[in-house]
């Protein structure tokens, strides 16, 4: 998506030369037909509002497409990206907010302002309008599927999240044997497994305090 947009007006061009170019009729008809998309504004503000939604997405699925991912960090991501998206749609005290403070971003309200200066009608206005209340539509399904998908992994991610390194190796607040996930799996050698656990993560505690020592000498 983002890469059509950045090529908008040389696809333009091309569909048009490619129309005029083409003597089979169905070939002319599909080249008219994206010519005639390419050339519609509502298109391209509709591109302008969902390309950054749809990057960030894509930038979601990258990070739990990795094979070392850290899974406390796919959780704050995840989490944060909800976040972002619930406070362009509504405010502080989490009252839904009028269309004319809704977060489009900033290209897409310069792309309308734009096409309003350029047209400068009711008919201009009425068409603006009628792009936001689709596009707010869009985020609002966005903040939808981001929740369902947070709320659905939640518990599985915060439990997973204790054995991350950042979380268990810290000395202060890492979590009691008992609250790490799959020790149910154990069974007769869990407390052998948890002395075993607990006397290992002591070395690297030791460990990591030796090297800070060292390093400030």
């Amino acid at each position: 998506m983002f890469n059509i947009l950045m090529n908008w007006e040389e696809l333009k061009a091309y569909f048009t030369s490619a129309e005029l170019a083409q003597s089979q009729f169905d070939t002319k008809f599909k080249a008219g037909l994206l010519k005639e998309m390419l050339s519609d504004n509502k298109n391209y503000l509709f591109f302008e509002s969902a390309a950054p939604v749809v990057q960030e997405f894509e930038r979601l699925n990258s990070l739990f497409q990795q094979t070392k991912a850290d899974t406390h960090e796919l959780y704050q991501q995840i989490f944060l990206h909800q976040k972002i998206l619930q406070n362009r749609l509504y405010d502080a005290k989490r009252q839904k907010k009028n269309i004319h403070q809704v977060d489009f971003g900033v290209k897409f309200l310069t792309a309308c302002n734009k096409f309003l200066q350029q047209n400068n009608n009711a008919e201009a206005h009425l068409e603006i309008k009628n792009v936001k209340e689709r596009c707010m539509s869009m985020l609002e399904e966005a903040l939808s599927q981001a929740t369902c998908r947070l709320t659905l992994a939640k518990d599985i991610f915060e439990s997973l999240s204790k054995l991350s390194p950042v979380i268990i190796l810290n000395q202060i607040s890492r979590p009691m044997f008992s609250e790490l996930p799959f020790t149910h799996h154990a069974g007769r050698t869990s407390a052998k497994l948890e002395i075993n656990t607990n006397t290992c993560l002591l070395s690297v505690g030791k460990k990591k305090l030796h090297l800070r020592k060292m390093d400030s000498l």
